[in-house]
């Protein structure tokens, strides 16, 4: 139907690598892709210009309904794909089987609704230069809707989950990269709000960023605005740097378990000191 799941690794993220080799990869990479794009910089710049505009690009296909051509992306206030569709007429992705746990482990994170940083920011901006794209998402799906840690080539900071293409990334069906070359011949999107409308996604590439508890937060994803091939270094690429991603969403929560251990362990050091002078004061008496 158009898309297809990388092959190779079981795991959901491939090979493991350390944060900076997994980084050191990405920016030769990326490296690379420059002096090779250097000598034919005229067609790259019409390139740019092709995926940087707003307007949707002539598909064949039918309009959209009015209420989705006024679904306008340049407000970040206004949800992409919000209220786009009647009730019903758009169903988006079914809740995964484990749901009610998986929204309890992205809640234990406290990330939703905080600030932007540096740091998420840092690994969407190496996505997009990585693999030419306008548009590169760390993407949390919550209950209603799903929420953008950082979000590069959108001003919106949520959509609603209906109109969610990582909230597919959540199913056990997709255990490594889920890949549209495209949408407009994939069942699943053909009929979406964001591919009927603004921003006229025609490419999607979303790998899970599962948690320590094999729990899936959401997604890094990266999107275009034209149809396109994704190869299996490209998803293994993809995969090393959600990786990144699902290493900085636990940081703070793996040093608050650290200070917790390190806590009762030195509360029983004590407890177990004290027992000692005790049983030392019992022999001095006898």
């Amino acid at each position: 139907m158009g898309s297809s799941p990388s092959k190779g690794s079981s795991s959901p993220f491939g090979k493991r690598s350390s944060s900076k080799s997994a980084l050191d990869q990405a920016k030769k990479a990326a490296e690379a892709n420059r002096q090779k794009s250097q000598g034919n910089s005229s067609s790259s710049n019409i390139q740019q210009e092709r995926l940087s505009s707003a307007s949707l690009p002539n598909t064949g296909v039918k309009d959209p309904p009015p209420n989705v051509q006024n679904s306008a992306i340049s407000d970040s206030v206004v949800p992409l794909g919000h209220a786009a569709y009647a009730e019903g007429a758009y169903n988006g992705a079914p809740l995964p089987p484990d749901e009610e746990e998986r929204m309890k482990t992205l809640s234990a994170l406290k990330v939703l609704d905080t600030a932007p940083e540096e740091r998420f920011d840092d690994l969407t901006r190496l996505a997009c230069m990585i693999f030419k794209v306008p548009i590169a998402l760390v993407s949390l799906v919550d209950k209603d809707r799903q929420w953008f840690k950082s979000h590069q080539g959108l001003a919106a900071t949520f959509t609603d989950r209906k109109s969610s293409f990582c909230a597919w990334t959540l199913l056990p069906q997709h255990p490594e990269v889920l890949v549209v070359e495209n949408t407009l011949t994939d069942a699943r999107f053909k009929d979406n709000a964001l591919v009927a409308g603004p921003p006229g996604i025609r490419f999607y590439a979303g790998c899970p960023l599962v948690a320590s508890n094999k729990m899936r937060y959401g997604s890094l994803c990266i999107i275009d605005k034209e149809p396109r091939t994704f190869t299996a270094d490209n998803c293994q690429m993809l995969s090393n740097l959600a990786e990144m991603v699902v290493r900085e969403l636990e940081k703070e929560v793996l040093l608050e378990e650290q200070r917790q251990r390190s806590e009762m362990l030195s509360q029983e050091n004590t407890q177990l000191l004290r027992a000692i002078d005790a049983f030392r004061c019992s022999v001095q008496v006898l």
